[in-house]
């Protein structure tokens, strides 16, 4: 943090602070192409993703899926083919060890409950 004393952010610190701002954007959409949403936000992403061993396009997968978009708005969403998702999806399945919908959601409940308690404990302690 900056102290209010030390006034305004010279020329030399702005140029910096823009390039630095520059470079983070490009990275955050080379890492999220379709950007993230507040779900993706609101919960430890790196402990499911590990839970189930997801790729980072799975990652997306599941959390547009979450949000309730049909498999055809998430193929668009991504720009992949139906048949493209139809296989992350059964990818997704099998790695989560469920064979449908209903399955799924109940998985993706439980791991978001389960990093929930574990950060609510490691919390505490």
């Amino acid at each position: 943090m900056r102290a209010k004393e030390q006034g305004n952010f010279s020329d030399e610190e702005m140029r910096i602070l823009n390039e630095v701002n520059e470079h983070l954007c490009n990275r955050f959409r080379l890492a999220y192409p379709n950007g993230v949403n507040r779900f993706m936000m609101d919960c430890n992403v790196d402990s499911i993703i590990a839970t189930y061993s997801l790729s980072q396009r799975e990652w997306e997968v599941c959390s547009l899926l979450v949000k309730g978009m049909s498999r055809a708005e998430i193929a668009d969403s991504l720009s992949i083919s139906k048949n493209t998702l139809k296989h992350h999806v059964a990818s997704i399945y099998r790695k989560m060890h469920v064979s449908n919908g209903m399955q799924f959601f109940a998985a993706f409940n439980r791991a978001l409950k389960n990093n929930d308690n574990s950060k609510s404990d490691s919390d505490i302690t």
